[in-house]
């Protein structure tokens, strides 16, 4: 089975069928010395796409709840009746909405709201 020289002369004894493949992945003389291309190269640029405004708006909503149900925990910790404490958490959604409406960043307000 060998050819030219290359390959076993018998397949017997070797776990094999004897077939012989080309290395593909050996460079020939002339082939080293030029460059290779990197996966760089190939690579397409990055599309940045604009975030959607209603995920946005909903994350935006959802952080105002959470500061208003730890408005509530603390007030009921504070042993206020529960028609006080809707109504402050209430006052307070009003007043975070509009500010949110209005364009101002409600990330820097403090963990709850100003009516404790």
């Amino acid at each position: 089975m060998a050819y030219n020289g290359i390959g076993l002369v018998t397949p017997r004894g070797s776990g094999t069928n004897g077939y012989v493949q080309r290395n593909l992945g050996a460079l020939k003389p002339h082939q080293r010395g030029q460059q290779r291309k990197s996966f760089d190269d190939y690579r397409q640029p990055a599309v940045t796409k604009k975030p959607n405004k209603a995920i946005l708006e909903h994350n935006r909503k959802r952080k105002i709840e959470l500061k208003l149900l730890l408005l509530e925990e603390d007030l009921k910790s504070r042993g206020l009746s529960d028609e006080e404490i809707k109504k402050r958490v209430e006052k307070d959604r009003k007043y975070l909405r509009r500010r949110l409406t209005s364009g101002d960043d409600i990330s820097s307000e403090k963990e709850y709201s100003i009516s404790q």
